[in-house]
């Protein structure tokens, strides 16, 4: 069972002991609900390490008395929300009389005692758990109600199912914001942490390249002659082959196959491994990142976390009764786009959602996905979809990628120089060339409306009929442009060495 399913079985399990709790700590039951979703969801992100490592069970309560201390420091009346009759089903409107002297009876106890009894006799913690969850030992008051009485009492709260959609939602919707909280106080600790050049090791144990306070020329990360270059410092990497962007820094992969995380201040923490060379996929919005991991000869599908800093969860990608062998061709991770993984196996193309364990087999071959927009492959014709319209565009090209948004498409056609073309998603048609046509894109980027390419620079010279042919001309070129920049579209905003290997832009 992956996680997915096991935390919806277990949220099923727990979720009437969770607003039972705190309705019998005095709250309305509508608000008992929403109390006990938002602190589920709080606890979702670490779910999956305190399950393995720890006892979750005192997790979540403990997250439940931090959002119900949270709600009543908001309340505008000291006295709380006034308390709401209880629909009962026919069959237990005789067990409404105990649930009344039950809470009559609590309302009498400080608010220590109170909490410590509830948790003892309603969530049905033991004595040493409950000084785990309040962080404070303490005996519990003894309580002049038997079991059944407390039983009935408890039966006489109905809780509706568990909302596992909505906590998931609620959950996923905390990370997309919770980098954007700490934005500013992630600037300032980066400066801080890189006011000198500095070794780190991070939680990978690998070792670490050197990180120097400098200024990036350009307004997203890069990569080019062993530095990667973001907004504050400069880091010393090795061979990066894929770049992506993350909330709080950058994931790479480089030429041994290393997964690594660095975050804004330069810290690095080697996250997982793959087959050099092979596709890293990203959400940028929630800090998703997914790969192929070759294991120890039955490869997987991997999806990471980098703002919890945890493995969100795991499939094979060995077709039923093979195994050996490391994650070849297209096998692997295609896209992510709202929390769904898009990936290819020996059985076709498919798409999952690891939260909850559900998975569905695609028609057709995927190439690339981002806010419902697609790429796909049929026949040999690459077609450009913008959906939900469903009426794609073939277009002349042999792979393309989408930009995060869905609004472009980078086509590419291979040859002796891979030629690069940007399709207009919406028309399906190519957008005017920014740069100059003797220019030859190497690497290329997009982020809120704005192109970015590093390009060399070709010879126009009568003696080469063929720009293919020609021989390039100085270094090259970094490039910002926007479409509508007048007189230019492109502003050049750096310049690399010819003879290292080509910049790498984040995908």
């Amino acid at each position: 069972m992956r996680r997915g399913t096991e935390f919806a079985t277990w949220l099923a399990a727990r979720w009437p002991a969770l607003v039972r709790t705190l309705v019998f700590l005095g709250h309305p039951q509508s608000e008992a609900e929403q109390v006990a979703r938002e602190a589920v969801a709080r606890v979702l992100p670490a779910w999956e390490r305190e399950r393995r490592d720890g006892d979750v069970d005192l997790l979540a309560y403990r997250s439940l008395l931090e959002e119900r201390g949270r709600v009543r420091r908001r309340r505008d009346e000291p006295g709380g929300p006034p308390p709401e009759e209880p629909e009962l089903p026919p069959g237990l409107a005789d067990r409404l009389e105990r649930r009344r002297e039950l809470e009559a009876y609590l309302a009498t106890l400080p608010e220590q005692e109170r909490v410590r009894t509830v948790l003892v006799h309603v969530a049905g913690l033991a004595d040493h758990e409950v000084d785990d969850v309040v962080e404070a030992p303490g005996p519990t008051p003894p309580l002049p109600f038997g079991a059944t009485d407390v039983r009935d009492a408890c039966e006489a709260v109905p809780v509706p199912p568990a909302p596992v959609a909505g906590v998931l939602a609620r959950s996923r919707s905390r990370r997309r914001t919770a980098w954007t909280r700490g934005a500013a106080v992630v600037g300032v600790v980066a400066v801080v942490l890189a006011a000198t050049t500095w070794w780190t090791s991070g939680d990978g144990g690998s070792e670490q390249g050197a990180v120097t306070t400098a200024t990036n020329p350009m307004p997203i990360p890069w990569y080019a002659d062993g530095v990667l270059h973001l907004a504050r410092v400069e880091v010393e990497a090795s061979d990066v082959q894929t770049l992506l962007t993350v909330p709080d820094g950058v994931v790479y992969g480089d030429d041994e196959g290393r997964v690594v995380h660095v975050d804004d201040s330069g810290q690095q923490r080697e996250i997982g491994e793959t087959v050099p060379g092979s596709r890293l996929v990203v959400e940028p919005d929630n800090g998703w990142v997914a790969w192929a991991d070759p294991g120890d000869g039955d490869p997987e599908l991997v999806v990471h976390d980098t703002l919890a800093r945890a493995e969100v969860g795991r499939r094979s990608l060995t077709a039923p009764g093979d195994s050996g062998g490391q994650p070849v061709g297209d096998d692997g991770p295609i896209a992510i786009d709202d929390e769904r993984i898009f990936y290819s196996s020996p059985d076709g193309d498919f798409a999952w959602e690891p939260l909850i364990d559900v998975s569905f087999a695609l028609s057709g071959t995927m190439v690339d996905t981002a806010e419902e927009s697609r790429v796909t492959l049929a026949d040999g014709v690459l077609r450009v979809t913008p959906l939900p319209y469903r009426t794609g565009v073939a277009i002349d090209a042999d792979d393309a990628r989408l930009t995060h948004d869905g609004r472009y498409a980078f086509a590419v056609r291979e040859s002796q120089f891979d030629v690069l073309e940007i399709y207009d998603v919406e028309s399906g048609r190519p957008a005017p060339q920014m740069y100059s046509p003797s220019d030859h894109a190497v690497a290329w980027s997009y982020t809120d409306g704005t192109f970015y390419f590093a390009v060399l620079h070709m010879l126009q010279d009568k003696t080469y009929q063929d720009m293919l042919q020609m021989p390039s001309e100085g270094d090259y070129r970094l490039y910002e442009c926007r479409p509508d920049r007048e007189p230019e579209p492109c502003v050049k905003l750096a310049e690399v060495p010819e003879e290292v290997p080509a910049p790498v832009f984040p995908g």
